[in-house]
């Protein structure tokens, strides 16, 4: 209601207004008609319900005059031609706002061009209604002409106006109760108000100087009247000026400002005999600016949609960013980057936490700092190898700082020009997966019990080590040792003793023995020996007679003291047998000889050759001497001395 209210009030101060104007005798009142720019305005905002508001004012505006008329004249309900052309302009506004619903966005130039088509057919539908019926065709075509020019003017003058400046808070208004925009108390607004008012006034006075200017030049006697519809076109530069800086608004405002101006100075000062050319001005004064308008509300929206891409942009990328170190941090891996020079730049909290550094110690480090230096020249080989490929390779190595085993993935970055530009290397604690394997590998090839080899990493060794000894013709030893008693002490003790006495002979035995040798347990109660590199085949015995006397002092068990002892067979590559089988089976068959020679004995084969199996040890001179059997001695026993000097020794106490 009071939206109407308002309405019905301006639709009849501007008629007054354009009334008394046409009063002062001239053709003023056609520069510019302003309730064919209500009118426009109406139709377009609100379509039937503007249809009836405008009938109301037409009304009104019928009915003043009577009220108004002291006397009392006649009572005109409203003029039908005014009705007539009012239905004729809603024919042509209202489908064009069902099929157009955005034509008012002049920053679209083909609903610009639709907008100010509408506003030449609805000025000349007004003008039809507006127009009298006179005799002369020249006159009434006159008339119609300059009508029509300022309706138009009217149109694109006020419309625009007020559908930039009045129809926000109008539908602000009638939805939701209040005319202006409620802000938070943080928040600037968008729409430079308080500029477009400065641009504007500074506009008005422009005009006024133009105007002074007009007049002090005709009273001094200049002939301005020719040029003064002119003048006022260079009214375009600081029109212009204020469209760049406030947009639509100040566009359609300045434009306003302009035109009243205009109408007022050609009331005043203008000539009537040039209404034309005023309205020639006025149309390319009001067309220039709302062009200008439309051109900066078209690249202030591109810049805020711009801008509203780049913030969303950003939030994207802080928020995949954000994902991203969540992930980084989720996932038990450390990524590391490396630039062209093969320096650190990037390293993620797991990458410092599995290299035992901070995020400050990595950044600029060389990649092979980061690697143990047991393993930097393998790894600094295999880097090199394919530091142009475009592959993802694959390596295990020990970090420098932690000492922890790692699999490391990596792959080479390029540029636009496949130049190399870094690597990325992405670790993974592979220690407990090595320990993991190792303990793996333990269970298959070691004896859970004493943790020697056992059989199938006996037979291994074995091989191997004759394969050494092809090529390089050196001899290999292999003793095969058989634990005598053992049983015996098993059952009276319990099986907690025969453990123990077994871990005890395998200390005994590895504590006479090389690191190149190999102390197997392949039995119950048996044991296997590789010498390798054999020079002397009877110092090899007397290590052997070692191992006996070693193996015959009591053992001091937590179960309680036990005694042992030992039959030892030997056999040895090449000169009994060249395969791991057959030498193996010698030395086993060699060992059942001393078990039956008396046990607690060493015997070599060939046994068919050895003379004196049950020689004691009051004959250790003699065996010692026999190139195949040896009786064992307490002299020495356990000792580490070497082999060359075993027999010697052995020899000299016999003497």
């Amino acid at each position: 209601m009071l939206a109407g209210s308002v309405y019905l009030a301006l639709w009849v101060a501007t008629c007054a207004g354009a009334s008394r104007l046409d009063s002062l005798g001239s053709d003023v009142a056609s520069l510019g008609f302003p309730p064919a720019g209500l009118r426009f305005f109406l139709l377009l905002t609100f379509g039937w319900a503007g249809v009836l508001l405008e009938l109301l004012a037409l009304m009104v505006h019928g009915a003043l005059p009577w009220l108004l008329d002291a006397v009392g004249g006649p009572f005109r309900f409203w003029d039908w031609q005014q009705v007539l052309s009012l239905l004729a302009c809603a024919a042509v506004i209202l489908p064009l706002r069902r099929w157009v619903p955005e034509i008012r966005n002049f920053a679209m130039p083909s609903h610009f061009v639709l907008f100010f088509s509408a506003a030449l057919i609805v000025s000349a539908l007004m003008a039809l209604g507006t127009v009298p019926a006179l005799p002369d065709q020249a006159q009434a075509q006159a008339i119609f002409l300059s009508w029509l020019i300022g309706n138009f003017i009217a149109i694109i003058t006020l419309a625009p106006l007020l559908l930039v400046w009045v129809l926000p808070g109008l539908d602000r208004y009638l939805r939701q109760g209040h005319w202006r925009e409620r802000r938070a108390p943080y928040v600037k607004s968008a729409r430079p108000c308080f500029a477009c008012l400065i641009d504007s006034l500074l506009l008005g006075a422009a005009l006024l100087g133009t105007a002074l200017l007009g007049w002090v030049g005709m009273s001094w006697g200049f002939d301005l009247e020719q040029y003064f519809p002119f003048a006022p076109l260079f009214l375009l530069l600081p029109l212009a000026g204020v469209a760049l800086r406030g947009g639509l608004h100040g566009a359609v405002l300045g434009t306003a400002v302009l035109e009243s101006g205009l109408v007022l100075l050609v009331a005043l000062y203008g000539d009537p005999n040039a209404v034309l050319q005023y309205q020639m001005g006025m149309i390319a004064i009001a067309l220039t600016g709302l062009l200008l308008g439309g051109a900066m509300e078209a690249r202030n929206q591109a810049l805020g949609r711009l801008r509203s891409y780049n913030e969303t942009l950003q939030r994207e990328l802080v928020t995949t960013e954000q994902h991203l170190q969540v992930l980084l941090r989720a996932a038990p891996v450390g990524i590391l980057e490396f630039d062209a020079n093969e320096r650190c730049r990037y390293i993620s909290a797991i990458g410092c936490t599995l290299c035992g550094c901070a995020l400050e110690q990595a950044l600029g480090r060389n990649v092979l700092e980061f690697v143990h230096p047991n393993d930097r020249d393998y790894f600094g080989f295999v880097w090199q190898i394919n530091r142009h490929s475009e592959e993802t390779h694959w390596l295990e190595f020990r970090l420098n700082g932690t000492d922890l085993w790692c699999a490391a993935h990596w792959i080479n970055r390029r540029g636009a020009d496949r130049s190399p530009e870094g690597a990325i290397l992405v670790l993974a604690n592979a220690t407990e997966r090595r320990e993991k394997d190792e303990r793996l590998w333990l269970l298959a090839h070691c004896d859970a019990l004493t943790g020697l080899p056992n059989r199938a990493l006996y037979w291994d060794r074995l091989e191997q080590e004759l394969l050494r000894a092809r090529r390089v013709a050196r001899s290999v030893a292999v003793l095969w040792v058989d634990l005598d008693g053992f049983k015996a002490v098993n059952d009276r003790l319990g099986h907690a003793a025969g453990d123990a006495l077994l871990r005890a002979v395998a200390q005994r035995l590895c504590h006479r023995m090389r690191d190149s040798d190999t102390v197997a347990r392949v039995g119950g109660d048996e044991f296997a020996l590789i010498l390798p590199d054999v020079t002397d085949s009877e110092a090899v015995v007397g290590v052997a007679t070692e191992l006996a006397a070693s193996l015959a002092e009591p053992f001091e068990l937590p179960q309680g003291p036990a005694r042992i002892s030992a039959s030892i067979g030997m056999a040895w590559y090449p000169q009994h047998a060249a395969e791991a089988e057959t030498l193996v089976q010698y030395a086993d068959m060699a060992m059942y000889a001393a078990k039956r020679a008396g046990r607690s004995r060493v015997c070599v084969w060939p046994v068919e050759t050895t003379p004196g199996l049950e020689v004691g040890a009051a004959d250790r001179t003699e065996a010692l001497r026999s190139p195949s059997a040896v009786a064992w001695g307490e002299q020495n026993a356990g000792e580490k001395v070497p082999f060359e000097s075993s027999l010697e020794s052995a020899l000299r106490d016999d003497g």
